[in-house]
């Protein structure tokens, strides 16, 4: 319930994200009189899009033989690009520590990581992709990037630095929104 609870406030951020984004190259009136159709529909896009990536990380982990955690987690990983410890991977992930080490034996079970001595702290470990899971996880979404990179070939560059810039506002706002959700631990029914 609390999740679904966060999916329809962030889906509620992301639609003012638009109205944001908007804000900022027009004025305000033109907005709300001329493009509320237009904006709620990129709020509708978005939220469809959320649903659809987590539908398919979740036919992508089965397939795979792993919980759609578990690709949470190699997707942090690979993002990161360095070591990080088991406490970043829980916290990211939102995890109870026993759920994390089982996380984390899993995907070491599965040869997707290995658990590697912190150099700066000889007590304690980091997390490291191991240096094939790209073909591992990259064998179910080969041709689904194939389709993407031409599904984005007839865009000019300008078209894609605004597509970019509006989708980094999109995910800062939903940032703020994790944070505000986490400040305030009680989720209304």
């Amino acid at each position: 319930m609390a999740r679904r609870v966060q999916l329809f406030a962030l889906c509620g951020l992301l639609t003012i994200t638009a109205y944001v984004y908007f804000d900022h190259r027009n004025n305000l009136s033109d907005i709300l009189m001329d493009r509320p159709k237009s904006l709620n529909e990129v709020g509708a896009a978005v939220e469809q899009l959320i649903h659809t990536v987590e539908t398919f990380n979740d036919h992508a982990a089965r397939r795979l033989g792993l919980h759609a955690t578990d690709i949470r987690c190699l997707d942090f990983l690979r993002c990161m690009e360095r070591g990080v410890s088991p406490k970043e991977i829980v916290t990211e992930l939102g995890l109870k520590p026993s759920s994390g080490t089982a996380l984390l034996d899993r995907l070491e079970n599965n040869g997707l990581i290995r658990r590697v001595g912190n150099p700066d702290d000889r007590r304690s470990v980091l997390i490291e992709l191991v240096d094939d899971h790209e073909e591992y996880t990259l064998s179910l979404v080969r041709q689904v990037s194939e389709e993407f990179s031409a599904m984005l070939a007839p865009y000019s560059k300008q078209d894609l630095a605004m597509i970019v810039e509006f989708l980094g506002k999109v995910k800062a706002l939903a940032e703020c929104g994790i944070q505000a959700l986490d400040e305030n631990q009680e989720v209304p029914e």
